[in-house]
């Protein structure tokens, strides 16, 4: 007998009927691939963070990150995640575009490539800084939600950090071009002044962030994630993440355990947002 159904079969009705929910909103997420129709949204205060209620999530776009500072801890982790997490997989979605597209006109000749499809991959392979479209697939994949959240929650103090209230930076990215979006930062470095990048929303942020774990120095961890899934054996090849090392990956680990990230790894945007 196929695994899966001996699986269906030792869960009880409840479990069995949410299950069964769960795959075909998975299927119909993924045949569902056209146009995402997010809904941008200022926040002027903590109560209009819309709240995540179950698997299906709604793709809502934060302009402007909102402080938690003032709010008890369990109440501040909840709505951190449900400020973030629609931004997460807005950003997830958008790779995973990038990848099918890849995918589709690499498997064309290429003299049968029309002249956008080889300017769509020549702008990619510059972007993240490859020479062939095998490793450009390599830096367009993505990791686990949990992890995301995870350092999201570490790099920004759980959405009370300078640079995610006024920047929309939820990890603090340092910004080295004067042309950039950017606020000046209140340390200094070698007695120089440090800016931080600013973006339009929140998805612009976990974009950059994926961004910055592709171009960086993380081969080992690219490499990985492509093997491995289980967050708890992936997360120590972001080691070279902070200058923390060892000590910055306990820590992904324990925020995951603490808060049952795991939960949100099968979470995806409600298909119902697809033109």
């Amino acid at each position: 007998m196929p695994m899966k159904n001996k699986l269906i079969q030792t869960l009880d009705f409840g479990a069995k009927l949410l299950l069964i929910l769960v795959l075909i909103s998975i299927i119909t997420a993924c045949e569902k691939r056209g146009s995402l129709n997010v809904k941008y949204e200022k926040l002027n205060n903590v109560g209009e963070i819309r709240p995540v209620n179950d698997r299906l999530v709604k793709p809502y776009d934060y302009i402007n990150a909102i402080s938690l500072k003032d709010l008890p801890v369990k109440e501040k982790k909840l709505k951190f995640f449900d400020m973030i997490l629609p931004a997460v997989l807005i950003a997830k979605y958008n790779l995973s575009q990038d990848v099918i597209r890849v995918k589709s006109i690499s498997e064309k000749p290429e003299n049968t490539r029309s002249s956008k499809e080889k300017s769509f991959i020549e702008e990619l392979m510059t972007k993240y800084k490859v020479e062939s479209i095998v490793d450009l697939q390599v830096k367009l994949a993505t990791h686990p939600t949990s992890i995301v959240l995870a350092q999201a929650a570490i790099e920004s103090g759980w959405g009370t950090s300078h640079f995610f209230t006024d920047a929309n930076n939820i990890f603090g990215i340092w910004s080295f071009n004067a042309n950039d979006e950017r606020i000046k930062a209140s340390s200094h470095r070698s007695g120089k002044n440090i800016y931080l990048k600013k973006y339009g929303s929140l998805s612009e942020s976990i974009d950059d962030y994926f961004e910055t774990i592709a171009r960086g120095p993380y081969k080992e961890f690219r490499k990985m994630r492509l093997k491995i899934k289980d967050p708890y054996k992936l997360i120590p090849y972001l080691d070279k993440y902070s200058e923390r090392g060892e000590a910055y990956v306990e820590e992904i680990e324990t925020v995951i355990r603490k808060n049952n990230l795991i939960k949100f790894d099968s979470y995806i945007i409600d298909p119902e947002f697809f033109n």
